[in-house]
């Protein structure tokens, strides 16, 4: 996953462009999809050989991980687009759509590939394999299938690029643990102070008496005095909490301050070019998996059980792959949600819920 990006060209996409004038793609997965591609090997023999034999059919390929990538880029290295390029506004949150119609793309022969038949692409577990102006290029081309918390959908040499340039603003914040603990630690001892304050007597003064011994009293006057200067202790006191809680309130706005301008700092530096999911990206989320999920599924975000198999799942199409997928993902799940078999069971879970849908 963590290769280098390759500027490609797109022999059959001539009309194809970039904002910035290039594509970019993932270079071991690009060369993988070359060799493919090429009239020599023999996927391409096969695949050549079925459509002559069944002039009908279309072309579909899939893959999972980086046979999802690798196929991706093999799909676009087949394929032509049948839209007028003249009009790129791409509709933002309808799948494969331009301003102007639909996105399609048919098999192109400058493979010696049979021409002119329809092609798509499915892409599990789909790994960063395109900057973000190829990957939007790709729709009506690729669907790419991830779920929420699948890592390999977020992980590109730029994304480690951003880690490495955290690390260096972390290490330029000297004391930045110490700072966070010291500010911790005299928040709890202020909020225990607070709390203890009303019992702030010497217990070793208090006598025990049996039932029938009379308590003894002192001078009515000492006590009064005693009583006096007690209250005036404790008056005291009160100001010196009410001092500390301003205090430690005071201390919070400057910690809650300096995390903001971490955070701001941090993202300024998070700019290196990164690589995306190509083509629709849908998102497959459960309730506590993704903010969309949680609001698109209310009625079971909140009684959602730590047993996976059985929680409700939604299918959610991303219209800014550049945005969700520009910062690591970090969670408890992020292997387990690459794996094939979790596709399967989410994508079983689905198709059974929707067929129970009247």
């Amino acid at each position: 996953m963590i290769c280098e990006y390759e500027r490609v060209r797109l022999p059959a996409h001539q009309r194809a462009g970039a904002k910035d004038g290039v594509f970019r793609a993932h270079a071991g997965m690009w060369h993988s999809a070359l060799l493919l591609a090429d009239a020599s090997s023999e996927v391409f023999k096969e695949v050549a050989e079925a459509l002559r034999m069944f002039p009908e059919y279309g072309l579909v390929i899939t893959g999972h991980s980086l046979g999802g990538g690798v196929a991706s880029l093999l799909t676009l290295l087949w394929s032509q687009p049948l839209f007028d390029h003249a009009d790129e506004s791409l509709s933002g949150s309808t799948p494969g759509l331009l301003a102007g119609g639909p996105r399609q793309f048919a098999t192109a022969e400058c493979f010696g590939l049979v021409a002119s038949r329809p092609i798509h692409c499915f892409s599990f577990g789909s790994p960063c394999s395109t900057n973000a102006a190829l990957s939007y290029y790709c729709r009506g081309l690729v669907t790419s299938l991830t779920n929420a918390d699948d890592f390999v959908s977020f992980l590109s040499v730029g994304a480690f690029m951003d880690l490495l340039n955290i690390s260096a603003v972390l290490n330029r914040e000297r004391g930045v643990a110490e700072k966070i603990m010291r500010g911790f630690l005299s928040r709890q001892r202020a909020k225990l102070g607070e709390k203890l304050r009303w019992f702030d007597f010497d217990f070793s003064k208090l006598r025990a008496y049996d039932d029938d011994e009379e308590l003894a009293t002192d001078d009515e006057q000492s006590s009064a005095t005693k009583c006096g200067d007690a209250w005036g202790v404790r008056t005291s006191q009160s100001k010196q909490s009410k001092m500390r809680a301003d205090a430690v309130e005071q201390e919070e706005r400057e910690i809650d301050d300096w995390h903001l301008s971490l955070v701001k700092t941090l993202r300024a530096n998070m700019d290196s070019e990164k690589l995306y999911p190509p083509g629709d990206v849908f998102v497959l989320a459960a309730p506590g998996d993704d903010q969309i999920a949680d609001a698109q599924l209310p009625e079971t975000a909140a009684s959602k059980t730590a047993d996976e198999d059985h929680a409700p799942v939604g299918l959610f199409y991303c219209p800014d792959v550049a945005d969700r997928f520009t910062e690591l993902r970090f969670s408890r799940n992020m292997i387990v949600h690459h794996l094939p078999s979790t596709y399967e069971r989410r994508l079983s879970a689905l198709v059974h819920e929707a067929h129970q849908t009247p």
